[in-house]
């Protein structure tokens, strides 16, 4: 046993017994390859050993072709992959420039509007002193004609015909005064809410009065929850047709959720103060009546409103909603108590001037009658009494 190697004589009986086996099979397939090939001449058995060979090289070509296409398809993977983030920041770059020139547009658009409304008011102001001259100039034409026919004896039919004329062109003034009027009152008026509005925090005032059947404004809050809005200006009051009007936008437009008419200088149609009405679309709609505010009170009120109708259509639960209303019913009667009380007061103001203004006017008459007595001694004029009467001159005595 000296002979065999020693790791083979350091094992064990059992694995000394494993490596014999293994030994013997191993023999055993070399001999039965022996045997294959022992008859063979060197030519076949080169042949063989050829065939064999590019076998095995076929099969490690397979191998590093196969490990090939799995690197290539990674590449093409991770390839793709960028491709798609590249993919994905161009659709990012894209969409904030679109939004970029949205604003963009939309500034712009808001610039040419006011420069259209400047140019309209200088045209009507030129239309309106063009036809001031030509109103004179007819008049002074009609002057020149009464004068000829006064001339020869006729003053009273160029007086009468004149006058109808005058009568006329006068009407025809008043109605395209009265017309131009309206528009510029509605600018103003327009104008006045639009100053109120962009002094309400958190809300997004757009002017959309020159959009169909849009309103007057649209405001949009952080929540881009957005309310319509429109403003009257009247010196009467505000008719039905108007409050249609607005029902008839908010239910057509289907990215709001309620809308506000304000009276700026009168009083809306059947309507109360802080009023809420549901469309026949079931979105709510406030009316408000500014008469008599200031403009700070104008603003809180209409901010207040956004709010409270903002927070009314959040609401799921029709138990707070209608708790919500009962606040504003009865915060609306105390806005309603306190206008009284401040009408009240300005009323009671007036007539404390108008009291003064007649005590002034009492004082200046006594103190103009004292001075026109000091006059009337000077040129030795007959006195006058308090009462206006003369008073009688003393006889001279006998």
């Amino acid at each position: 046993m000296e002979h065999l190697p020693e790791q083979f004589q350091d094992a064990t009986r059992e694995e000394q017994s494993q490596i014999a086996q293994l030994g013997i099979q191993c023999w055993n397939i070399l001999k039965k390859e022996v045997v294959k090939i022992k008859d063979l001449d060197y030519t076949k058995l080169s042949e063989k050993l050829k065939e064999e060979g590019r076998k095995e090289g076929k099969r490690e070509g397979e191998k590093e072709v196969n490990k090939l296409l799995k690197e290539k398809e990674y590449a093409f993977d991770d390839l793709q992959a960028q491709f798609k983030s590249l993919e994905k920041k161009l659709q990012r770059l894209d969409t904030e420039k679109q939004k970029e020139l949205e604003e963009l547009e939309r500034k712009l658009k808001k610039e040419s509007e006011r420069e259209r409304d400047a140019t309209a008011r200088e045209a009507i102001i030129a239309e309106r002193s063009n036809f001031q001259q030509q109103f004179q100039q007819q008049i002074k034409d009609y002057e020149v004609k009464i004068a000829q026919l006064s001339a020869n004896q006729d003053w009273k039919l160029a007086w009468s015909e004149n006058q109808k004329m005058v009568t006329k062109l006068e009407e025809q003034l008043a109605n395209l005064t009265k017309i131009r009027t309206s528009y510029e009152i509605g600018q103003e008026g327009e104008e006045e809410t639009e100053s109120m509005l962009y002094k309400i925090p958190e809300w997004d005032c757009e002017r959309v009065s020159k959009e169909k059947d849009r309103a007057d404004f649209r405001m949009t809050s952080k929540d881009k929850k957005s309310f319509i809005l429109d403003s009257k200006k009247y010196t009467s009051v505000v008719p039905k047709k108007e409050r249609d009007k607005l029902m008839s936008n908010v239910d057509d437009d289907a990215t709001v959720s309620g809308g506000i008419l304000v009276s700026l200088d009168s009083k809306i149609t059947t309507k109360e103060n802080c009023e809420l009405e549901t469309t026949p679309g079931k979105k709510i709609v406030c009316y408000l009546n500014l008469v008599g505010m200031t403009n700070e009170a104008k603003i809180a009120y209409i901010g207040s409103t956004l709010k409270f109708l903002h927070q009314y259509v959040a609401s799921k639960d029709e138990r707070e909603k209608n708790e919500m209303l009962e606040r504003m019913m009865e915060g609306t009667s105390r806005i309603g108590e306190l206008k009284k009380e401040t009408e009240n007061m300005r009323n009671k103001a007036k007539e404390l001037y108008e009291s003064l203004k007649i005590n002034v006017s009492k004082i200046q008459s006594i103190m103009d009658y004292i001075l026109n007595k000091s006059v009337q001694e000077e040129v030795a004029a007959p006195a006058i009494s308090p009462s206006g009467r003369k008073k009688k001159e003393p006889k001279p005595s006998t």
